[in-house]
């Protein structure tokens, strides 16, 4: 496959799910659904589809039956607003153009097995992010906390799974025992955080709710506290990462998809598990009935306690969903990074930054500013190293999309002026 036939593949791309997005963000509110799950519908349907065949199948499996018309021609004035695409959803698509233009450019200058190489690596980067920054966006965007200890429970899962991983020796002698010995400590490390979370929201937290910059200070001062209690238990020199071979040292299926390619096998689990909580996240928060109560209990605490609801169980848990994700994070992570006592602190300013360019307080904006970050961070690391030899533009690339979001929408993509 040629360059230039790569580059023809990412422009037809680029158009239809671009062009998807806008169709069914336009479209999904005429059905009484919401604009933005339209618009990422029709992208993932172009994506997944074969671009136009995708979205011909999606437009005919959502006809359009009960727009009430007032006369020819004329809508009636309750679905009016229905034909009009949200800012929310223009500055998304937006930003995945943006993506577009530069993968374009990357299929242009580059060799295609490249080319792949720097998109599965900015795909994985982007969802090691993600695991941090969606505890964070949970926790702020529905309790208003910003909990500066995200990235010390990254750390804390890290070292969780990998001491249960390392300590199931014997289970490692076959493939199925790999796998099991990496769920187990990936199940324990959850666990471990969300009960971590649940202890500090009633003890330390829910004190300080009328007090925010107290919980600032106080969540740093409990990251530091952790710090030191790992230091204290493993030393400052951090752990090797995970070894998910058999004890033979053969491949098992999570090493051995790519063998010969210097593509990182582990970052399609990585890919993979941070597609499952971005979707599972957003499913429960949006459509079940423990989610309603939770935006319910947001936006008016009062009404929901007079149904005979705990509104402070139900932000305990919430906290403690935050925090059980971000050890999720850390035990996904050590297959590839080694866990070190400062492991979750190297990507706390990335997962603010994301939260940050997403909006603050909208988690799907978090799940697209991470997705988008790292993909478009590792083009233009690319760049920066090929082109210019500067490494440190490339690190620096994710600050850079910060300040450019920042200046041209200050409250990120999908926040809301307060």
């Amino acid at each position: 496959m040629t360059k230039e036939l790569v580059a023809l593949l990412v422009l037809y791309y680029g158009i239809t799910t671009i062009s998807g997005g806008l169709i069914f963000a336009w479209r999904f509110p005429q059905l009484n659904r919401d604009s933005l799950a339209g618009a990422f519908i029709g992208f993932g349907a172009a994506l997944l589809g074969f671009g136009v065949i995708g979205l011909l199948a999606l437009w005919y499996l959502t006809p359009i039956k009960q727009i009430a018309f007032a006369g020819v021609g004329e809508l009636n004035e309750e679905r009016k607003g229905a034909y009009k695409i949200a800012n929310n959803v223009l500055w998304g698509m937006g930003a995945f153009a943006f993506m577009w233009i530069l993968l374009f450019l990357l299929a242009l200058n580059t060799e295609p097995s490249r080319f792949l190489i720097v998109v599965a690596g900015g795909l994985y980067e982007g969802m090691l992010i993600f695991l941090v920054a969606a505890g964070l966006s949970i926790i702020f965007g529905l309790m208003d906390v910003l909990n500066l200890a995200q990235g010390a429970t990254f750390t804390i899962g890290a070292y969780i799974t990998w001491a249960i991983y390392t300590g199931l020796d014997d289970w490692r002698t076959t493939t199925a025992g790999v796998a099991l010995a990496l769920l187990l400590g990936l199940v324990i490390a959850t666990l471990s955080g969300g009960v971590l979370g649940f202890v500090v929201e009633r003890a330390l937290i829910r004190p300080t709710y009328s007090r925010p910059f107290f919980q600032i200070v106080l969540t740093f001062g409990l990251a530091e506290v952790i710090r030191r209690i790992i230091i204290a238990q493993y030393g400052t020199e951090g752990r090797s990462n995970i070894n998910l071979r058999l004890k033979d040292g053969t491949d098992t299926f999570l090493t051995g998809l790519f063998p010969g390619t210097s593509i990182q096998n582990y970052w399609l689990f990585m890919i993979l598990m941070g597609l499952i909580m971005m979707f599972g996240v957003q499913y429960l928060l949006q459509n079940t009935r423990i989610g309603i109560i939770i935006r319910a209990g947001v936006q008016d605490s009062e009404m929901v306690e007079a149904l005979g609801i705990n509104v402070r169980l139900i932000f305990t848990l919430v906290f403690a969903l935050g925090s059980a994700v971000a050890a999720l994070g850390g035990g996904v992570a050590i297959g590839f990074l080694p866990p070190t006592p400062v492991l979750g602190d190297a990507f706390l300013l990335q997962a603010i930054a994301v939260v940050i360019v997403g909006g603050l307080g909208s988690y799907s904006g978090t799940a697209i500013a991470a997705m988008v970050i790292g993909i478009t961070g590792r083009i233009i690391g690319h760049f920066a190293f090929v082109e210019f030899n500067a490494e440190a533009l490339g690190s620096s690339a994710v600050l850079l999309i910060l300040i450019l979001v920042l200046y041209v929408k200050p409250t990120g993509l999908f926040g809301q002026a307060h």
